[in-house]
């Protein structure tokens, strides 16, 4: 394999009640092994969930986690091996209904394989 050096991104956005986009990458032709992690705030109320996600594809990846819980963090994550033989833009995002607006903390890392 021709492994690059791993690309690294964090990124918080306020989830207020639903999906939203944390990051959007846009990836060449080649295979990629991406890690996409997110922190979310104590709260004990409601479900998190992340996903990767092509429009025109469809969902690639998704990781739900409905135990949140008052007295820690919820910390999900999703690694996946992506490959594509045209240029595409992937979307990364999490989800959380807690009734309560969220600062949600992503993390991506994108190694190229080859």
């Amino acid at each position: 394999p021709n492994h690059t050096n791993p690309e690294n991104s964090a990124n918080t956005v306020t989830i207020s009640n639903g999906w939203l986009p944390i990051f959007n990458h846009v990836f060449s032709p080649g295979t990629y092994e991406v890690s996409f992690n997110a922190h979310f705030p104590r709260n004990a109320t409601g479900n998190r969930e992340l996903e990767i996600m092509d429009d025109s594809l469809g969902t690639y990846a998704r990781r739900v986690n409905s135990a949140a819980v008052a007295s820690d963090y919820t910390i999900l994550s999703i690694t996946k091996v992506l490959r594509y033989s045209t240029t595409q833009t992937i979307t990364f995002r999490a989800y959380q209904n807690s009734g309560a607006a969220m600062n949600v903390t992503g993390y991506l890392t994108v190694t190229k394989l080859w």
